[in-house]
């Protein structure tokens, strides 16, 4: 069904063909930041995760270098960066905003994410925003795009 796909994708073109995708190219290890009970995948690979998926934290964490963190009881990715715009959907908003990806051996080490939030929520130019993802709805991709199933 296009549920499954759109949850569950066997590539990095499906997520991406599916629906909007925030990709994070990497070449360093995950060890740092995934639960030692993850298998972690090796060489290049690529993280994702649906903009609908991230919320936007109500304070900036203190720690701006990505890392996981245990919000509601649930293992979270927390993103920091700096806010560059909005485009309003209705009653909501997608904030674009510019995150230092260096920690993991990006190649581009600084990428603009989006993320949902109320369009009630007002932004400085180059303020600093934090994001929360749960470590669940990340898709893990190999250099040649097919899913880790991670």
């Amino acid at each position: 069904s296009p549920l499954v796909v759109y949850n569950q994708p066997k590539n990095w073109f499906v997520a991406n063909f599916m629906g909007q995708l925030n990709s994070i190219a990497c070449t360093q290890p995950l060890a740092d930041w995934l639960p030692q009970s993850t298998v972690k995948p090796s060489g290049a690979y690529t993280v994702g995760f649906r903009p609908e998926k991230a919320v936007i934290l109500a304070e900036v964490a203190q720690n701006s270098v990505p890392h996981v963190q245990t919000i509601d009881d649930v293992d979270q990715l927390v993103l920091t960066g700096l806010y560059r715009g909005k485009e309003v959907l209705g009653n909501e908003q997608q904030i674009f905003f510019q995150v230092d990806v260096s920690i993991f051996g990006s190649l581009e080490p600084l990428i603009e994410l989006k993320a949902n939030g109320s369009a009630e929520r007002c932004f400085a130019p180059a303020q600093s925003v934090s994001i929360a993802v749960p470590l669940s709805s990340l898709f893990f991709f190999n250099a040649d795009g097919a899913s880790l199933g991670l």
